[in-house]
């Protein structure tokens, strides 16, 4: 099945006022400094996780985006949307680089906040990101979304973001016991925290 994420679904909900930020020189100048800390296995859930430490391996793509904080709005220039970086190594402290060199996301006297997102698809709308969920725990990917960094410009260019799982593997197990009669699963509904409809799962 194929569902969507939305990264915008923690975009503040504005009014597209003038702000300070609009009469400011808002030319590019210091280059983002980034660490990021993936989720881990949470303890008691089976997860759909490949990755199940606190960081990530250096093969690991995420995508970045970063938007004014004040409104929501493209931040200033080119280079600040759905940008793919990788981290220096396999740690929690490691810093991120972009993937391709010197594609930096650069910060300017304007407020920023930083978006992100695992695993990087090109050319990816950050309101609809796109997730193919498997039969098989292997054949799915483990999505991410992190926690937004706000406030960053270019005299505070530092993120530490964390991630989120996007997905979890729910297994049911159905003991007949004493039952002696025949019956037939009809639908099991499950509901999550950050959506409040119910997926149905198993035959209709």
């Amino acid at each position: 099945e194929i569902y969507t994420l939305s990264l915008h679904d923690a975009l503040p909900i504005l009014a597209s006022a003038c702000t300070a930020d609009d009469t400011l020189s808002e030319t590019a100048a210091t280059a983002l400094q980034l660490s990021m800390r993936a989720p881990g296995e949470p303890d008691g859930v089976a997860t759909r996780a490949m990755i199940a430490d606190t960081y990530f391996p250096t093969t690991a793509r995420v995508g970045l985006t970063v938007l004014k904080t004040a409104n929501g709005s493209a931040y200033d220039g080119t280079g600040t949307y759905n940008v793919p970086y990788q981290p220096t190594a396999a740690s929690t402290t490691a810093n991120w680089i972009p993937v391709t060199t010197g594609d930096d996301i650069l910060l300017s006297a304007a407020q920023a906040t930083l978006y992100g997102y695992y695993p990087y698809v090109v050319d990816a709308d950050i309101t609809a990101l796109p997730m193919q969920v498997a039969t098989t725990n292997a054949a799915t990917p483990d999505y991410m979304w992190g926690t937004p960094v706000p406030n960053l410009n270019d005299h505070a260019p530092t993120a530490a973001m964390t991630m989120h799982h996007a997905l979890s593997r729910v297994i049911v197990r159905i003991h007949k016991n004493v039952y002696t009669g025949t019956a037939e699963l009809t639908y099991i509904g499950i509901s999550g925290k950050l959506r409040s409809e119910e997926r149905r799962v198993g035959k209709e």
